[in-house]
């Protein structure tokens, strides 16, 4: 059976048995073969955010310099890293306390929530006055999904800005955010047969903006009723 970097395979171990490594499990080590560094390094760097399958972050302790190195990484500390001031639409300025995001591809962290691709990473601890710009500043690491968005059994967090035709076999479910006009604003929301489409219980039908009543399957809003259009 496969293992994951240092951790025990299915089975080998007893019940029980403690696994913990450094300050109660925040430094986990994979090998450098498992740890996602993104496109932009050539190899797992020191000092730099990374990604272990879907949804460890952290930031390495080592570089890399065999595929078969045993690399730790930090998952809970407070490191200075590259923060670029953006979001998803485009530069945005980074205050103490503004949740940050990795990108699954580059590695890159920043604002920018609202897209698939983009998981949390922390917050940020110091501030980016200039829109745009990449600086290094305190990051507090912290893998955090207390507004999460499911679209398709695509994951987004926080509100959800659909900005174009959402096809939905399975459902929807927005969770986090009451902020409908922001979810689905400038939207068609297309529900397929059997599709399911859930709001937090304090939603008010009339938050949901109008949509075109003429055509097949969308969503829209008469005198405080949603209703699925038949076209």
């Amino acid at each position: 059976m496969p293992a994951l970097g240092v951790y025990p395979i299915a089975d080998e171990k007893a019940i029980g048995e403690q696994i913990s490594s450094t300050y109660e499990g925040r430094h986990l080590t994979f090998l450098a073969s498992e740890i996602n560094h993104g496109n932009v390094l050539a190899v797992v760097t020191k000092g730099y955010p990374v990604i272990v399958g879907e949804r460890i972050v952290g930031v390495a302790f080592n570089t890399e310099v065999l595929e078969t190195d045993l690399i730790a990484i930090d998952t809970e500390g407070i490191w200075v890293i590259d923060v670029s001031a953006a979001d998803i639409d485009g530069g945005s300025a980074v205050a103490g306390g503004d949740a940050l995001f990795i990108n699954t591809t580059t590695c890159v962290v920043s604002k920018t929530k609202y897209s698939p691709g983009y998981i949390p990473f922390g917050y940020a601890l110091g501030i980016i006055t200039t829109p745009g710009n990449v600086e290094r500043i305190a990051v507090k690491v912290h893998h955090d999904e207390a507004e999460v968005t499911v679209i398709g059994g695509v994951t987004y967090f926080g509100a959800v800005n659909i900005g174009g035709l959402a096809t939905l076999g399975g459902g929807l479910t927005v969770a986090g955010t009451t902020d409908l006009q922001t979810v689905l604003v400038h939207s068609s929301l297309q529900v397929a047969v059997g599709g399911i489409l859930t709001f937090p219980q304090t939603t008010i039908a009339t938050d949901l903006p109008a949509a075109d009543p003429t055509v097949a399957g969308e969503l829209w809003v008469n005198a405080g009723v949603v209703t699925r259009s038949a076209g």
